[in-house]
């Protein structure tokens, strides 16, 4: 979940996921359901950048769903 409390700016946010924690590699495809909006993507890797928009959305709360292993 991300949450900006900046009522009139976008911001704009680094974020790192725990792929060791999840036991996942560097290159690791993880499936996000956005939990607001109802869309799916496909995250790949480790790093991300967010922007939240308070003209837009100022928050986003997103699901991880777990890797299919072949």
């Amino acid at each position: 979940m991300a949450v900006s409390l900046d009522p009139h700016a976008a911001q704009e946010a680094a974020i790192e996921l725990p792929l060791e924690r999840w036991g996942l590699p560097e290159d690791a495809h993880v499936v996000m359901d956005d939990l607001v909006t109802g869309q799916r993507s496909t995250w790949t890797g480790r790093h991300h950048r967010l922007r939240l928009d308070p003209a837009h959305l100022p928050f986003a709360i997103w699901r991880g769903l777990p890797p299919v292993r072949g």
